[in-house]
């Protein structure tokens, strides 16, 4: 992912203390989301540009708690793309974490939240085993291909894209991908996009004997 932010960015305008609880929810953030490259705006026909400005908001939103933990909105703006995106983040711990508590249409558009493979594991509906490729098992090509998943509101896989692993297993990695499903992510009362990796393990058991295809979220 480009780089989206410098944190100092965060809170212009605001008051001093009000800008470090920004900063400090933009990194906590940033750790659980990424600009999704693959989607366009609609004014330009290009991905949303990872140079936009960030802001703070300045009153306490509705739905942040009753706690002594901070809880700000977080503003991404491209205003030449009329694009807003923003988030309510509730800091935890120590601050250098956070939780997602809602984020509107154009976060839920141009970004996606990023879900490790514990944090998926649970989620998983229905899963797809890919078939081993007659022509890669003959020639003995085994190894790992790793697929990110970009997962709808609905939980269904809309786009699986490759990030590494040996050629001749990409297509069936891909195509079992598209097989999966996974139960919504929720921000608040509202589902939202997710993209996580999935590993394909491809292994030869052999002469003689079949090939085999595991995999792990």
């Amino acid at each position: 992912m480009a780089s989206l932010v410098s944190a100092q960015q965060a809170g212009k305008a605001t008051s001093p203390g009000l800008q470090d609880v920004g900063a400090q929810a933009i990194q906590a953030m940033l750790k659980q989301i990424l600009l999704d490259p693959t989607v366009v705006v609609e004014k330009t026909g290009k991905p949303l540009p990872s140079n936009g400005a960030w802001s703070v908001g300045k009153n306490a939103p509705s739905s942040c708690p009753q706690t002594t933990n901070a809880c700000v909105r977080i503003i991404y703006q491209v205003p030449e793309d009329e694009v807003s995106c923003n988030w309510v983040v509730q800091l935890t711990g120590d601050g250098t974490d956070g939780i997602i508590l809602e984020q509107n249409k154009d976060a839920t558009r141009y970004f996606l939240r990023k879900l490790t493979s514990s944090q998926v594991s649970d989620m998983v509906l229905t899963r797809k085993q890919p078939t081993y490729p007659p022509l890669a098992s003959a020639a003995r090509v085994s190894g790992s291909v790793v697929v990110r998943a970009v997962v709808s509101s609905s939980g269904a896989v809309e786009k699986a894209l490759i990030v590494s692993g040996p050629e001749m297993l990409r297509s069936s990695s891909i195509d079992a991908m598209h097989g999966w499903s996974f139960k919504p992510l929720m921000a608040g009362t509202e589902p939202v996009r997710f993209g996580t990796d999935v590993t394909f393990d491809y292994r030869t058991m052999g002469p003689g004997s079949s090939s085999k295809v595991t995999s792990k979220p």
